[in-house]
This record gives C-alpha cells, structure tokens and sequence, in this order.
C-alpha cells in the first residue's frame, strides 16, 4: 500500500489526524520520502513518480523539505524507517543523522545539487557511496561521491523512478527488499550482533560485520537507549536465543556509570547459556558528558577488567570522554578492530 501524506499541502490539523493512523506500524516497511523544491512539480506528484518504481507493501509518507520539524517528529516516532532525499531534500541529510533512530545506510540521496560543488559535505556524512543515485552531470549529483549509483533517470523527476527500481531490486545490497520489509521477523540472526546500549547503534554503523537484531531497539532485540546492564541481563534472559550466532559485541556499561557491583559475570554466564558458540567481546563505554561528567578513565578501565576476568575480549580503544551519539570517528576505528576480530 502507498500512502502519501504531503505536508507541503495539508494544515496541522490534516497532520494530526493521519499520523494517528500509522501509529504502531512497523517502521521497517514505511518509506519517508523528502522531496525537492515544488516549483516544477508538487511534492505529492513527485511522491507519485517515486511509488511508480516501488514494490507493493511499503507506506511512504512524504515531507515538503521545509518541514524538518515534522520530519523529525515522525522519524523519532518510527526508529529504522527508510528515508529517500531527492533533489533539494538531500540537504536534511545532516539533520536527518542526528536523530535517534536513523541509520545511514538506510538513506538514500537521489540527484543531490552538486553545480559549483555544491553540497560536498553530503559525502561525509556516513551514507555509503552506492545509496548516491546521481544522473550524467553536477546539476544532478555528479561528482558528489567517487563511486555513486547511476540514476538512469531520462532526466532529474524520471530519477526517482528509475532510482526507486534500484533501491528494492538490488540483491547484493545489505538492504535486500526482503530485508527492509522484515528485518524484525527474520528466523536467523546475524552471526555476529551487537548487545547493549544507545551506542550499540553506531558500533553497528561503524562496523561491516558485526549487526544490531532490529534497528528499533527493544528487549527482544537486545538493545535498547538509556539502558544498563541490570536491563541487558534480564533481555537475555527472556531471549530464546540461538546457536547459529558466533560473535557478540557487548556495549554496555554507560548508562549505570560503570558500577563494578552491576552483576558482569551473572549477563557473562547468562549470554553463553542462550548463544553457546559465540565469542564475547566488551565495547568500553563514554564518559565525561551527562550523568557521567565526574567519572574518571581508571573507574572505566576496573569496570571492564570485570570483563575479562569472565573470559570477555575487551576491545580497544574505548568509546571515551565524549558525547556518544553520532557517527563519530571513534566508531570506526572501533568497527574495524571489532572486524578484524572475526572471518
């Protein structure tokens, strides 16, 4: 089903009304849609040409690129969702990856403005190069990353639709059709997963092979923001588990301010009993922002020398004195060494 909501054309009391009806909808098949400037072509007719190269089965609930502040209210509310930018909508992208919930490789930037080199900084904002879909010159994107997609567009508004074919017909993408549409229902986990905290989620983009269950956070998917280990502990408790699952990366630890009496080796125990052939590894949290603005590197480094005294691979370096929520750096350099750990 394709649902169109254009906020360009309905007032708040429009809004209201039909957010309601999406409400408990799984994210993992709803595509928000960001159109470009509507002087040529209305936002709900551009939102038509992209529906022409969709599959059945998906929602898209499209935004008018001047409403970030409803953009950002529905994104918040459907963590995971599929976002596709085109035109002059991709310049949210930098808006769009500081929200709770997004992930970047589940954007797409159709046709991005690069004349005069225009939106360079697209390029750096984690998004991987192949979900660039760019047509035969600046004006429509060329440039603007080194190893893009080609749109295939016969010109800028046929792009959406011959980008959209791309999108869900690609087989060798992490993001199959199959998956965005039941990521959450999948009978197998990923071999290697990521456990924790809110910063599971940039480990996650900060690593090729290591992978949250969901990307909505949630006991079953065990992970979850602002939780700690005492929340962990009992998620995996009431998780049916799996033997198929050979690496876990445990990201936990901030949320209760590194207290060495959390109870690491009972979670280290209750992990191997319900994912008997994983290898444990302990992402080190961050420190020096929030509740934790007093906690000293020592306190950190005792709290997960817990971890290996259970067996569990502490991986360097630590996420550290910062901010955590972001796709910052240090996720990489995390990423690649947590990669590195694994075949």
């Amino acid at each position: 089903m394709i649902r169109i909501l254009n906020f360009n054309d309905y007032i708040w009391e429009n809004f209201s009304y039909e957010y309601s009806t999406l409400e408990g909808k799984s994210s993992s098949d709803t595509i928000v849609f960001i159109g470009g400037i509507v002087k040529y072509m209305s936002t709900e007719r551009q939102t038509k040409v992209l529906e022409k190269g969709l599959p059945s089965g998906f929602t898209v609930i499209s935004f008018g690129y001047i409403n970030f502040a409803n953009i950002k209210s529905y994104v918040e509310k459907n963590p995971g969702s599929i976002i596709i930018c085109f035109s002059r909508g991709c310049q949210e992208a930098p808006n769009l990856i500081s929200i709770e919930g997004v992930k970047p490789d589940k954007i797409y930037m159709i046709e991005p403005y690069h004349g005069n080199n225009a939106n360079i900084q697209l390029g750096k904002l984690g998004i991987p190069e192949k979900n660039f879909f760019v047509g035969p010159n600046a004006a429509r994107g060329k440039g603007i990353v080194s190893n893009p997609s080609n749109s295939n567009g016969r010109d800028h508004f046929d792009a959406l639709t011959t980008s959209a074919r791309q999108i869900f017909s690609s087989r060798t993408s992490k993001n199959t059709t199959s998956e965005l549409i039941s990521e959450s229902s999948k009978s197998l986990l990923p071999k290697n997963i990521i456990i924790g905290d809110s910063q599971s989620r940039w480990v996650d983009w900060g690593s090729e092979k290591f992978k949250r269950i969901s990307d909505s956070g949630s006991e079953n998917a065990l992970w979850l923001g602002g939780m700690g280990l005492k929340w962990l502990n009992n998620a995996v408790i009431k998780h049916s588990g799996s033997t198929e699952v050979k690496n876990i990366a445990i990201c936990i630890g901030t949320n209760g301010g590194f207290n060495p009496s959390d109870g690491i080796s009972g979670l280290v125990t209750n992990i191997e009993n319900k994912f008997p052939n994983a290898k444990l590894f302990a992402v080190q949290g961050s420190w020096n922002w929030g509740g934790n603005l007093n906690i000293k590197e020592e306190k950190v480094k005792n709290y997960y020398s817990i971890f290996s005294t259970n067996k569990v691979e502490v991986i360097e370096p630590a996420i550290g004195p910062i901010e955590p929520h972001g796709p910052l750096p240090i996720y990489k350099i995390i990423g690649k060494n947590l990669d590195n750990k694994v075949q």
